[in-house]
């Protein structure tokens, strides 16, 4: 991967995880789910609408890619492993062997780098590398137009938020946001994260029942535990969830 190293000397993510008191609220907010059809391996949101990698396989390259057009999904040549959706509504996937590419009209264009894992937001799109950065996870890179700038830090899950802020999860569950060149740790476990609206939700690391983790949104100081179990998580620009249960079923809020 080309890369740009930041050089600021700061500490990785697993040097920081220092805070362990967990921040989860009880009892749970009011939320109901409408199911969506569909099958689904993952999700994202941005932009006008909904993304997400089908249960079916979509080539080597990985699973089928569809778009919302409302009331049905559509198919989009390709196959990913992961996506991610910017603000414009472009999408972003990773392929089986880490390649990244980004939609452009009716076609894919290749981006340079690997990855195992992308997030896109306001200022562009993040990924977490195919090398490991650490205990706490892989490598972290945002995009600067042309090439992959290093950030010091390591994770296995990434969400970037609509002002360009990402926030991370590492190996051991541990939640960190961005707040200008460090890392930010906030209480907490999650499994996964998604940012949108106004703030972050997290499936936590206890599951919620046959349909996977326990749901919780952030309330500024807190996490509040909300009805409902997932597997996959993504949030719309209007604070609004969607989720995959472990069957691949998809629910968003009403």
């Amino acid at each position: 991967m080309k890369v740009k190293k930041l050089g600021l000397g700061l500490s990785t993510l697993a040097a920081l995880s220092v805070f362990t008191n967990l921040a989860f609220s009880l009892p749970a907010v009011a939320q109901t789910w409408q199911r969506v059809p569909g099958c689904a391996k993952k999700i994202a949101l941005g932009g006008a609408g909904a993304w997400v990698l089908g249960c079916a396989k979509g080539g080597s390259g990985g699973y089928q890619i569809f778009s919302w057009n409302g009331s049905a999904w559509d198919l989009v040549p390709g196959a990913a492993v992961d996506i991610a959706v910017d603000s414009s509504g472009t999408p972003w996937v990773v392929s089986t062997g880490g390649e990244i590419f980004q939609r452009s009209g009716n076609s894919w264009q290749r981006v340079a780098g690997c990855a195992k894992k992308i997030a896109a937001g306001g200022a562009g799109p993040w990924v977490l590398g195919c090398a490991k950065g650490g205990s706490g996870g892989y490598q972290i890179f945002s995009w600067n137009g042309s090439a992959w700038d290093l950030v010091p830090g390591a994770a296995v899950e990434i969400a970037v938020d609509s002002s360009g802020s990402p926030w991370v999860v590492s190996t051991g569950g541990e939640i960190f946001q961005r707040s200008g060149d460090s890392w930010q740790r906030v209480a907490g476990c999650a499994k996964k994260i998604a940012v949108g609206g106004a703030g972050p939700w997290v499936l936590g690391c206890a599951k919620g029942g046959s349909g996977g983790y326990q749901i919780f949104s952030w309330n500024g100081s807190a996490w509040d535990l909300v009805p409902g179990a997932a597997v996959e998580i993504a949030v719309d620009s209007s604070g609004s969830p969607w989720v995959v249960s472990t069957g691949g079923e998809i629910f968003r809020a009403p």
